[in-house]
C-alpha cells in the first residue's frame, strides 16, 4: 500500500512539474510581447501619433527611429538584468 502511495506522489509530481514548465513558457511569451509593444505605445503616446506624425504624413517615419532603438534598450536591459542576476546566484 505505500508503494502504491509513494507511486501516486512521484506521479502527481512530474505531472504539476510539466504544468509548471508550461505556465512558465506561456508567461515568458507573454513577457516578450510586453517587451515589445510596450515601449512602442509609449512612444506613440510621447508622439500622439496625428498631425505631421501620423500615418502617412511627412515625419512618420521619426516614430520608428525613436521607437525602434527604445525597443532594443528594453532588450538589452533585460538581457543585463537576467546576467547579472544569474551571476549573482552563481557566487552564492
Amino acid at each position: 500500500m505505500e508503494y502504491l502511495i509513494s507511486s501516486m506522489t512521484g506521479l502527481i509530481s512530474i505531472i504539476e512539474s510539466r504544468r509548471s514548465l508550461q505556465e512558465t513558457k506561456v508567461m515568458k511569451a507573454l513577457t516578450l510581447l510586453g517587451m515589445i509593444f510596450i515601449p512602442l505605445a509609449f512612444t506613440s503616446g510621447i508622439f500622439d501619433i496625428s498631425g505631421k506624425y501620423a500615418a502617412g504624413e511627412t515625419y512618420f517615419w521619426v516614430y520608428f527611429a525613436v521607437a525602434l532603438p527604445i525597443v532594443l534598450l528594453v532588450f538589452i536591459m533585460a538581457n543585463t538584468v537576467d546576467k547579472v542576476s544569474s551571476w549573482r546566484e552563481a557566487s552564492r
